[in-house]
């Protein structure tokens, strides 16, 4: 069972017996960073990867289009050097996660011919793979081919034979994006029941130019539907303010039918980038404008 409330971590637990005080090292953190759709946000993406560098951290996952165009020699490049910071060494460059977005397409030669050159160090084919750090599984997924059975059947058996206590998924397309964009019907379907049945945490995605979090969510099997869900629902954390045109949230066309039972239940339009901080039965994940102020804060009780 899970639960999302306020709370806040010390950095030790005391345990008093006997008028005596043992000191006992608090539980190593797993630390993760989220940004998503740098595109030609040059001068953002740029002061978002200062600040990252700035700190110590296990993971970064990169929500999705990273350039805006797949085919452009120079746009990779230009992400490669405003990216250095945090590529400069091989354990630096392990710890970035990238996930394919639309933007990332390369249409010439072949799909994935840029993504495969610029980002080598992915694991698996890099297009959708796992990652272990700590007691924390990563899941990335590609949404582009959202319907490609392999990639489905190498998810549920990464669902199944985790053994890790904490599970987040991260995919480009959301889900619900509240407004900015379609609901994307094939993760709907074919992904969000088997995560609810393996006890995934958080879905992470990008795509929508704005920071929003759902409230916790369970699939209906055969409705292409959800329900709030606040003893195992999934939290959707939508990230993709780290440099293209940020744009706002509302009812539309698009998710109109979804709107009541899926709104967000918190929104910020500007830039901005994610923290995750794992620690033992604790999930916190902080959102933060360029000026450092606290956009969202919440916590996952597991």
């Amino acid at each position: 069972m899970r639960a999302i409330q306020k709370l806040s971590l010390t950095s030790r637990y005391y345990i008093f017996f006997l008028f005596l005080i043992v000191s006992v090292p608090a539980i190593s953190q797993v630390n993760i960073y989220v940004i998503g759709d740098t595109r030609t946000g040059h001068a953002i993406h740029d002061s978002i990867v200062n600040i990252i560098a700035r700190d110590e951290y296990d993971a970064l996952i990169n929500t999705g289009d990273l350039i805006s165009s797949g085919s452009r020699t120079a746009d990779w490049e230009k992400f490669t050097e405003i990216s250095e910071p945090l590529l400069k060494s091989p354990e630096l460059r392990s710890k970035y996660l990238g996930v394919f977005g639309n933007h990332d397409r390369d249409e010439r030669d072949s799909l994935y011919r840029n993504w495969n050159k610029y980002l080598p160090w992915l694991p698996g084919n890099g297009q959708y793979y796992y990652q272990d750090i700590g007691d924390v599984r990563i899941i990335i997924l590609n949404s582009v081919e959202g319907n490609d059975p392999v990639q489905n059947d190498s998810l549920q058996s990464w669902l199944k034979h985790n053994t890790r206590k904490w599970l987040i998924v991260a995919w480009h397309y959301p889900t619900f994006p509240f407004g900015s964009k379609w609901v994307d019907k094939t993760s709907l379907r074919e992904w969000w029941p088997m995560l609810y049945e393996e006890g995934v945490d958080l879905v992470i995605n990008g795509h929508a130019h704005h920071y929003a979090r759902s409230h916790p969510l369970r699939p209906i099997r055969n409705d292409l539907t959800c329900i709030r869900d606040y003893k195992r629902g999934i939290v959707q954390v939508i990230s993709g303010g780290a440099g293209a045109p940020p744009y706002g949230i509302g009812k539309d066309k698009h998710n109109q039918e979804y709107y009541d039972s899926c709104l967000a239940e918190s929104y910020d339009a500007g830039h901005h980038f994610c923290k995750i901080t794992i620690s033992d039965s604790l999930l916190t994940l902080k959102a933060y404008a360029l000026n450092d102020s606290l956009i969202d804060e919440f916590t996952i009780w597991k």
